[in-house]
């Protein structure tokens, strides 16, 4: 009998997985994203073969999710928001369209970012013991652009960073440390995530927007609405949970580089996680 989780292979639709079976049972199958495919249950047993997970290992079916309504996937098609991305944006990722609204002013902030408090800059001044100047300097950083934090996160950060020249020592020591100092990625998750619940400042969006900024080859934004949006559509289970955890930024950066591979299957060249968050930002609005 046939479970949810069960890894199969069928003569014609390729290798999948069970994603229900309570009245028919529903595979996604790898080369059928867009559509998974229902069967009775009888048929299933006689049409479906079971595979050891080692036969079938998939990143994708890993870490696959898809909700069910009525006895029929509520699932959305990948594959067609990337075809409206790119008939939108004829050149794709290089589009001048798409530059100038949705990348050029993520790279003017990186830019800046590097600017006002590159390794050597951020470490001089912490040295200087000017904390209230490098607080200025996020702040600046991090308002460039209204959209990187909501109004209200953004208003609660800069009222937190000019809390007491205590908290804006221990902020600046900490994200000096985030940003440039020794330690594992879950270290540096703990480090922030941690100053950042102190002073009731801990969402995703701000706990991101600074790796992000600073570092988008590797650092993720993690926008709850836009990444939830696309992870589902895409069938990807990041864990989400609202309070910081480690899982979910870690299944989140999972699912940034597995949608990167999948645009690049598709034609399109991102450059960096900007461009992977802009493209997910973009099918959201549409």
């Amino acid at each position: 009998m046939l479970i949810n989780g069960d890894r199969v292979k069928h003569s014609h639709f390729g290798i999948g997985q069970v994603v229900d079976c309570e009245k028919n049972v529903w595979v996604y199958f790898l080369e059928f994203p867009e559509d998974p495919k229902r069967f009775s249950k009888s048929t299933a047993s006689q049409m479906l073969k079971v595979i050891s997970r080692e036969e079938a290992k998939s990143l994708r079916l890993d870490n696959l999710r898809i909700t069910f309504k009525n006895d029929a996937p509520n699932y959305k098609n990948l594959l067609e928001s990337i075809n409206t991305f790119k008939h939108t944006y004829k050149l794709g990722f290089d589009d001048p369209v798409y530059l100038d609204s949705e990348r050029n002013y993520k790279i003017d902030a990186h830019n800046q970012a590097h600017k006002l408090l590159g390794e050597s800059t951020y470490k001089e001044l912490l040295d200087e013991g000017d904390s209230e100047e490098i607080c200025k300097r996020v702040l600046k950083i991090i308002g460039q652009k209204s959209n990187f934090l909501h109004s209200i996160e953004m208003i609660k950060l800069n009222d937190a960073m000019k809390d007491s020249p205590e908290a804006q020592d221990l902020f600046t020591k900490t994200i000096y440390s985030y940003l440039y100092g020794a330690g594992s990625d879950e270290e540096k998750f703990d480090l922030l995530s941690n100053i950042l619940g102190i002073y009731k400042v801990d969402t995703w969006p701000t706990f991101s927007v600074l790796g992000f900024l600073f570092f988008p080859e590797t650092h993720i934004m993690l926008k709850p609405a836009t990444v939830k949006n696309a992870a589902e559509l895409s069938g990807f289970n990041i864990s989400y949970e609202t309070q910081l955890n480690i899982k979910t930024y870690s299944q989140t950066q999972k699912f940034y580089q597995w949608l990167r591979s999948e645009l690049e299957k598709e034609g399109l060249q991102p450059k960096d996680l900007i461009d992977i968050q802009s493209f997910m930002w973009i099918i959201k609005k549409d």
